[in-house]
């Protein structure tokens, strides 16, 4: 059996994770060794940037990256931690957009036309689902989409 469910993707929250753990790791030795010279700005400041900001690129990256798509022959489904984000039918999609994005390229299912959206606006919309190419998501789309939308 073909698989019909695949992450949006993987690799950024597992990124965000090892800056939070270097951050805490960097704060840790950081106070432990500074004997109370620093002065509560200092501290302050070196919290938010060593585990603040790390902290808020993983929750940010795991609400947008970390979702689920599963394809049928009704639409496509995306569920975060298996609850139900969104379903698009296949009816309802205006057009399929491949994006490059520099090291990969973004598959967008999309109610309207993205002509000339820039990635983080395509992104943005809450009208569409997107996820990384790999050839086996091709394969899944050429299987259930219909032709109206391959041949765009």
């Amino acid at each position: 059996m073909e698989k019909n469910k695949f992450r949006i993707l993987v690799y950024i929250p597992i990124l965000a994770v090892v800056f939070l753990i270097i951050g805490a790791m960097a704060l840790y030795f950081i106070l432990k060794y500074s004997h109370g010279e620093g002065t509560a700005f200092e501290i302050i400041f070196i919290i938010v940037s060593l585990v603040g900001i790390p902290l808020l690129l993983f929750v940010s990256s795991f609400i947008t990256m970390w979702p689920c798509v599963e394809f049928c022959k009704k639409g496509i489904e995306k569920t975060l931690l298996g609850k139900k984000q969104r379903f698009i039918s296949w009816e309802e999609i205006y057009e399929i957009r491949r994006i490059n994005a520099g090291i990969t390229i973004w598959i967008f299912f999309s109610k309207v036309s993205l002509e000339g959206k820039k990635i983080t606006a395509c992104r943005l919309r809450k009208d569409n689902i997107f996820v990384v190419s790999t050839p086996d998501v091709e394969q899944t789309i050429n299987r259930f989409a219909p032709s109206r939308l391959l041949q765009k």
